[in-house]
């Protein structure tokens, strides 16, 4: 195995010829021969010592040409020794680049714990010396991650269990250090902030590629990194999952993957396409102040904990499409500015809070069942929204709400509130309001707008 050179060719200077070398006496002997003919022919009839100072000044233009030709000839020479010596050097550090990469991936493979820790700072040693190496060796340390690996048991084996058994065990227990000191060096590697605190790291590889497909990761970090493609599609994060701040500027793809912990994305930015489809949530979900400005997709993800959207902004498509939210869900004061799908969604297990959220586009409830309390207090819909054949079986708040365009054909069991909510005066007609409500004209006295219709107990 070789690490791969970035390093362009030096240029090789061109070899004199017999023929330039025979031109070039030509041209001296012909300067000569016409620098004396000019000037005995100028001078040649004034005295002999005329003639003879006239033959040394022609005598010392050649010599000088010459001598300008040979200083072009030594610069020349000098030139391409230094050249020389630069292609020395520099394919003297390639192959010493290749040796200590060679060797750290050669250690990697040993079966001794302490060999492949040494292996994985040799890489690290190597990232801070040489910066045009660092995605490589990104992509070596998510290849040795992506090897299957087996957590060991909770408990160590008992005393009288077989040996084998108790190798295994500290097999896997050294294993499991080596993979924490691998996934620590990667986010030394990636990470943004501070890093001109750190000495060998004020580099940072732009729109780096990280693949963890099906990886199992363990207390896994990469908050304040930057990425560029990020796939982490089937990845198990075992234990506390952290992403707080980081930017990824290409795609990231969760689709699939499973958090076991608490999964960390506050005041992550994703500029590119995010995709968290079918992935399962068993702890607590923390998207608050995240931002999503390219399609993103949360389909059929489940979250089995307490899921928080707090003031977290989605500018293109947000698709939340048949998510199953198993605690309460929390979208206070998120922002939707790009078409917002429920469609099927399910809020069992907890309060499903919406306060204050703007959706500023189409937005689609179409179907959605919600078990407990939905809380839409002073949310505003901008744009059309449908709630057709939503169900709400807990009290549903939707105070001070503002609607443009509404479909409700909804049913549900518990309390509606609707105080000081208003829809556009151009509402269908048949729109069909949950039970005990209805729609009034606004009443100039209180100082409401005429624009709209204002909802009203029946």
């Amino acid at each position: 195995m070789t690490a791969p050179s970035n390093r362009p060719d030096p240029p090789t200077p061109r070899p004199l010829s017999n023929w330039s070398i025979a031109a070039g006496a030509v041209v001296l002997l012909a300067i000569a021969t016409v620098v004396s003919f000019v000037l005995l022919r100028r001078y040649g009839g004034r005295g002999a010592q005329i003639q003879l100072d006239a033959i040394r000044t022609a005598g010392t233009l050649v010599i000088g040409t010459g001598g300008a030709v040979a200083l072009l000839l030594t610069a020349r020479r000098q030139r391409y020794t230094e050249l020389t010596l630069v292609h020395t050097t520099s394919d003297a550090t390639e192959r010493r680049i290749t040796e200590l990469y060679t060797k750290a991936a050669d250690q990697l493979g040993s079966d001794k714990a302490p060999v492949r820790l040494a292996g994985l700072y040799a890489l690290e040693r190597l990232a801070q010396n040489t910066p045009e190496q660092r995605q490589t060796i990104v992509d070596v340390l998510c290849a040795y991650l992506r090897m299957p690996y087996t957590l060991p048991e909770d408990q160590p084996p008992n005393e009288d269990a077989p040996d084998e058994a108790h190798t295994r065990y500290a097999n896997r227990r050294e294993e499991q250090q080596v993979r924490l000191a691998a996934q620590d060096i990667l986010s030394r590697n990636l990470r943004v902030v501070g890093q001109r605190r750190r000495r060998g790291w004020h580099r940072t590889p732009p729109n780096a590629r990280v693949d963890l497909t099906g990886a199992l990761l363990l207390k896994f970090s990469l908050a304040d990194c930057q990425l560029g493609y990020a796939n982490f599609a089937h990845a198990q994060f075992k234990g506390e999952a952290d992403f707080m701040g980081a930017l990824f500027t290409g795609k990231a793809n969760f689709e699939g993957a499973q958090f076991t912990g608490v999964a960390h994305f506050w005041g992550a930015e994703f500029t590119g396409e995010a995709s968290f489809e079918r992935a399962k949530f068993k702890g607590v979900a923390d998207f608050r102040r995240a931002w999503f400005t390219d399609l993103t997709q949360f389909k059929r993800a489940k979250f089995a904990s307490l899921a928080h959207f707090n003031d977290a902004e989605f500018t293109t498509l947000a698709q939340f499409e048949r998510v199953k939210f198993a605690s309460a869900a929390f979208f206070r004061d998120a922002r939707f500015t790009g078409v917002a799908n429920f469609e099927s969604a399910r809020f069992t297990g907890g309060v499903a809070h919406f306060w204050g959220v703007r959706f500023n586009h189409l937005t689609y409830f179409t179907d959605v069942h919600f078990t407990d309390q939905a809380l839409f207090q002073d949310a505003q819909f901008t744009d059309e929204a449908s709630f057709e054949r939503a169900q709400f079986n807990g009290n549903v708040d939707f105070r001070e709400l503002d609607l443009r365009e509404v479909h409700f054909p909804a049913r549900g069991t518990g309390v509606f509130r609707f105080q000081g909510a208003r829809a556009t005066s151009t509402a269908s007609p048949s729109t069909r309001w949950p039970p005990g409500w209805t729609t009034r004209p606004a009443i100039p006295g209180k100082g409401e707008d005429p624009n709209f219709l204002y909802l009203t107990q029946a």
